[in-house]
């Protein structure tokens, strides 16, 4: 077992989730948050869509919050006030909206002088996008410090097995 963090005894940690209808991330999601310790983390979770992952992850006894708000620069707003008090250490951003939001959010609470929390993010399905899409992604994933690929696909250079794309 670790020893706890000093000055906390646990790692705050904010689970950012593109949609809370039902799929792959949103599964995984609630797998990771049904075995992990909490001893050693304290986990939130913000959705950026409601649906039925909101009342599945709730009981299991972690905060939701629900950000139902379609505009990216009022959701990235929305998300760092509630970062700002919460002070999380970790960011998870899980799908391509909530890359977006929650990596935005985290940069924008250093940019005031608040802790910027280390910034996770996990890719859920490929990141062959639109061309504004994959610009976005070059320019916000530098500010990432750890990028996770689910699946073989996710972890080709390009972000997709053309091999196995192909008709």
């Amino acid at each position: 077992m670790l020893p706890p963090l000093p000055g906390r005894p646990q790692v705050r940690v904010v689970e950012v989730l593109a949609t809370g209808g039902s799929g792959g991330a949103q599964e995984h999601l609630y797998s990771l948050l049904s075995r992990l310790d909490r001893s050693r983390f304290e986990p939130s979770v913000v959705l950026l869509s409601p649906g039925p992952t909101t009342r599945k992850i709730a009981r299991l006894g972690v905060f939701v919050l629900v950000l139902d708000e379609p505009d990216d620069a009022t959701a990235v707003g929305a998300l760092a006030a509630y970062m700002a008090g919460i002070r999380p250490d970790v960011i998870h951003n899980h799908m391509y909206r909530a890359e977006l939001v929650g990596t935005r959010a985290a940069t924008g609470l250093a940019e005031v002088g608040l802790p910027r929390p280390y910034v996770v993010s996990t890719v859920h399905s490929s990141r062959v996008r639109s061309a504004e899409d994959r610009a976005q992604l070059r320019l916000l994933t530098p500010k990432m410090d750890q990028l996770i690929a689910v699946g073989r696909p996710n972890r080709s250079p390009g972000g997709a097995d053309l091999q196995r794309s192909r008709p």
